[in-house]
């Protein structure tokens, strides 16, 4: 039995969903290459996690079942179980900086209405539009591990993908021209007296802040993926034995609360020429407090 967590399994099968997808979309059938191309992404999240460590796509649940298996040490394969979707497109964002897991997560969504529901979503999108957000979020992946569409799609192909990739580059730097516009007018334009349109927003676990491209106040830039740690000792005696981590942060959201522009993407923050990566201080608590030895 093929192990389920070997990457070069997982490629094979993304490569085979991906075929089926090209073949869909050459006789017309959106809805059909969609849903394909969906269950493919998921597949491609599983392999990049996969090609780190087989340990970062087992599920975790079934009491170290599938942990054992995928670093080696049981034979138990037809038990294995890797995780969710949702839980790969996390752990992805996290690890390969500009995955959109956001993004990811829509396109997972509308695979799983097709399945289990009477809806059908993909008659409801924008073809142009979602082809060009999903083949991004692909060739990030691919990216990370020094590959292209074309080692996915074949060279055939290659020319349709990355023509998608290209148009969403240009697609999402007048997308966010226009909200930069909108935002300065709003700003411009409010009444006398008020200081904020907008509000904080909650998510990433790491923020920083960023001047507005639209209305020249501090906004906040956000961020979830770790590229780059130092700890730092202070100067002082009395602060010594008080170090800190100083974090690189991938940018992953921006938000203004004083003219409202929100911009949730990494390839939205390097279009409106935010820092694609920003600095934040994390305490460094002791670790013999999270240890219960009764």
């Amino acid at each position: 039995m093929t192990d389920p967590f070997d990457p070069d399994a997982l490629f094979d099968k993304a490569k085979l969903f991906i075929n089926r997808c090209f073949d869909a979309h050459s006789a017309g059938q959106f809805d059909a290459a969609a849903l394909w191309a969906s269950l493919a992404l998921e597949i491609v999240a599983k392999w990049a996690l996969a090609t780190v460590n087989p340990c970062l796509i087992a599920d975790p649940s079934d009491d170290g079942t599938s942990l054992l298996t995928a670093a080696g040490l049981s034979k138990t394969v037809a038990d294995f179980k890797t995780i969710p979707a949702k839980a790969a497109f996390s752990r992805c964002a996290r690890a390969f900086p500009g995955f959109n897991a956001r993004e990811a997560g829509r396109i997972s969504g509308n695979r799983n209405d097709d399945i289990h529901s009477g809806a059908l979503p993909f008659a409801q999108l924008d073809e142009e539009r979602w082809w060009q957000s999903y083949w991004r979020e692909v060739a990030v992946l691919l990216s990370a591990h020094g590959m292209t569409v074309s080692d996915l799609v074949g060279a055939e192909n290659a020319g349709v993908a990355e023509g998608y990739i290209t148009r969403n580059n240009e697609t999402v730097s007048l997308l966010v021209a226009k909200r930069i516009e909108a935002a300065k007018a709003r700003w411009e334009s409010r009444e006398s007296g008020v200081e904020r349109l907008g509000g904080f927003v909650f998510g990433p676990e790491y923020e920083s802040s960023a001047v507005c491209p639209a209305c020249g106040n501090r906004g906040e830039l956000m961020g979830d993926s770790v590229v780059g740690e130092q700890e730092v000792w202070p100067d002082s005696l009395e602060d010594y034995f008080t170090p800190f981590s100083l974090l690189d942060v991938a940018s992953h959201l921006f938000n203004c609360p004083f003219c409202n522009l929100f911009l949730d993407g990494p390839d939205y923050i390097s279009a409106a020429d935010l820092p694609e990566t920003f600095e934040t201080e994390v305490a460094i608590e002791p670790a013999w407090e999270e240890y219960n030895n009764e």
